[in-house]
């Protein structure tokens, strides 16, 4: 998650750069990584019936700003964007219909989880998002990861999404 709290009062440059590489710097490698090696297999093997799609675990958070959240905000925004561009690069006109890397950003929604747990016992989250996750456990409204999963999992078998487009568990609902 990174610093909570309203951004003026982040105070350790460390924690930032720590958060940032571990969030994006992390993510952005490995998306790199595996989309080279797989096009390489590809393009050895000539496999044009083998699909492979890199999915960006996103947020909510990525595309619409929560205040005291600005480190996670910034982080999944960043990803986001990375993905989207990756998308782009991976798919030129000539390939479209037949491209065999696609990328998903896939927010899966407010999950029961640690993380749920620890903005509940957070201090200095803005009032309203606090809210929000205490009363989600108490009505038990938060989703479950596995219908999370389940649902992403739909969406890649069914394989009709544009690649680079962000998917939010709540549009499918």
């Amino acid at each position: 998650l990174g610093h909570l709290g309203p951004c003026m009062n982040m105070t350790s440059l460390k924690e930032l750069q720590t958060s940032l590489d571990f969030n994006i710097t992390s993510s952005l490698w490995v998306s790199t990584r595996f989309v080279r090696s797989f096009s390489q297999q590809q393009q050895q093997q000539q496999q044009q019936q083998t699909k492979t799609v890199v999915v960006n675990i996103s947020s909510l958070c990525a595309i619409e700003p929560f205040k005291t959240m600005g480190v996670y905000c910034t982080g999944k925004a960043a990803r986001d964007m990375f993905h989207t561009v990756l998308a782009k690069e991976t798919t030129t006109e000539e390939e479209e219909e037949g491209n065999n890397i696609k990328v998903l950003n896939y927010a899966p929604g407010a999950l029961e989880t640690e993380m749920a747990e620890e903005l509940i016992n957070c201090n200095v989250l803005d009032k309203d998002l606090h809210n929000f996750y205490v009363t989600s456990k108490r009505d038990k409204t938060a989703i479950m990861p596995q219908d999370s999963a389940d649902l992403l999992l739909t969406v890649l078998m069914n394989d009709d999404f544009e690649s680079g487009t962000h998917i939010d568990y709540w549009d499918l609902k």
